[in-house]
């Protein structure tokens, strides 16, 4: 409240019967407003009051007005003089300030375009039209975020209180992904904290002039392997080729400078061998093949390891991901045999007897 003490010379009556008399009032925000009687009659001091009301500001001191209006009342002397309406030797008023002004977002700034993985941070500024103090002991303030895969998580708030800028954050967990750029919520939920300016009055939370979230993209999706293609059922002799196929549930982005990824292959001659990374990179199928050697043998069906070794290469998605390596849904290789051994000469024998042979005898 706002209230003028006007003093008087002598104990004046107020009638407001037929209006309430008031004193005016501007306000650098607000204009002219009216400070009503509210108290005071048969004495000499009256009390005139104005009540702030939202949207009120003054920052270098209200304004009284010089003169006081009857607006329909009267205000006597006890014999019935109507009293000088002049309002002499106003206080100084330079230091009665007003504000209620809510604070109101001007702006919120979105994440640089990027695709998020997993542990990164979704970072949102919010811009305030004056300084913001934030209090956190009832509830920590967030904003809502919207994604394709993990539903509406909570970006909240991280920093700068006591400034117009604050941030709010999501960490990215496993799982989540959003292909066409997350969604921001209409408005700060304050989830039992508080936004206020210095003086207390509470932020207006709606979100104003979000920046576009078009190109901001999410993705904590690990890739899988879905199925492994093996070779066809046949007897496979050295020099040709064990062909392996492995299908990812994305495509993969192979790189080999550190070392080719292969996966083991048993044999039961010839040990554990690398069926090596061969083609794909970029797809959702790579390839991996393995050249039979000479003296390679497998009469049962070859065996294929549990999952893929990188061998100090990597195998990631186009988010950066790491892809599982696990081996799932082999196909069969129980047809699938190995001879590698040459046929050699181990002996030569003849059933022709002893003797001597001349021209056009046979020898068997």
């Amino acid at each position: 409240n706002l209230d003028s003490f006007v003093n008087f010379s002598e104990t004046v009556i107020v009638n407001n019967g037929s209006g309430t008399p008031y004193v005016s009032v501007t306000l650098g925000t607000g204009g002219l407003v009216h400070a009503s009687y509210l108290s005071g009659s048969g004495t000499t001091v009256l009390d005139f009051r104005y009540t702030v009301v939202a949207g009120n500001g003054d920052n270098n001191g209200v304004v009284v007005g010089t003169v006081l209006t009857s607006n329909g009342g009267t205000i006597k002397d006890a014999a019935g003089n109507n009293t000088t309406t002049t309002l002499n030797s106003i206080g100084n008023t330079s230091g009665v300030l007003v504000d209620a002004i809510s604070p109101i977002v001007s702006s919120v700034g979105a994440p640089a375009n990027a695709i998020y993985t997993e542990g990164e941070n979704l970072d949102f500024t919010v811009n305030f039209s004056e300084a913001v103090i934030v209090v956190t002991t009832g509830g920590m303030p967030y904003i809502p975020v919207t994604l394709n895969t993990g539903g509406t998580v909570n970006a909240s708030y991280q920093s700068g209180s006591g400034t117009t800028a604050l941030v709010f954050r999501y960490t990215v967990v496993a799982g989540n992904e959003d292909t066409n750029g997350v969604a921001i919520g209409a408005a700060i939920s304050v989830n039992g904290g508080t936004l206020k300016d210095a003086v207390g009055n509470n932020a207006i939370l709606t979100l104003n002039n979000i920046g576009s979230t078009a190109s901001v993209l999410v993705d904590a999706v690990i890739p899988t392997v879905s199925s492994v293609g093996v070779p066809s059922g046949a007897t496979y002799a050295a020099e040709q080729n064990l062909d392996f196929t492995v299908n990812f549930s994305e495509p993969i982005t192979v790189v080999t400078t550190g070392g080719i990824p292969y996966i083991p292959i048993t044999l039961n001659t010839g040990g554990t061998v690398n069926a090596t990374y061969q083609s794909g990179t970029g797809t959702s199928t790579l390839v991996f093949h393995y050249t039979i050697a000479s003296g390679n043998v497998d009469n049962d069906g070859v065996s294929v390891g549990s999952a893929i070794t990188a061998n100090g290469g990597t195998l990631k998605d186009a988010g950066g991901n790491s892809a599982t390596l696990t081996l799932n849904n082999t196909g069969s290789t129980t047809n699938v045999l190995v001879d590698g051994i040459a046929p050699n000469i181990s002996s030569v024998s003849s059933t022709a007897a002893n003797g001597i042979y001349k021209v056009a005898d046979g020898i068997a």
